[in-house]
């Protein structure tokens, strides 16, 4: 199983009040907003930080870790390896970045 390193919760669950800072701040209102980061992990390489919202899988957006666990069992139905891209709304910037794994 993939383990890249972040724990998420969906935006939807956070109170009302933090769900409307993330909309001022990055123009969105759903998607999972990383809570840690483990030391060492594929995701503290690629730079990915506390705070930092994860919006689409592979090209899908996403509002829950479940939806991220499917659409990680159909891609990993084509073979060992394979590429996840998560997009990252960080700050105001939108930044992608796509691992091998």
């Amino acid at each position: 199983r993939l383990h890249i390193g972040m724990k998420l919760s969906p935006i939807k669950f956070l109170d009302p009040i933090h769900v409307e800072r993330i909309f001022r701040k990055c123009n969105i209102d759903s998607g999972l907003i990383v809570k840690e980061v483990s030391h060492g992990s594929i995701a503290e390489e690629l730079g990915v930080r506390p705070g930092d919202v994860v919006d689409s899988v592979n090209g899908e957006c996403v509002a829950t870790t479940v939806e991220v666990g499917i659409l990680h069992m159909r891609k990993g139905r084509k073979g060992p390896r394979h590429t996840l891209s998560l997009r990252l709304n960080v700050s105001d910037d939108v930044e992608v970045f796509i691992s091998d794994f």
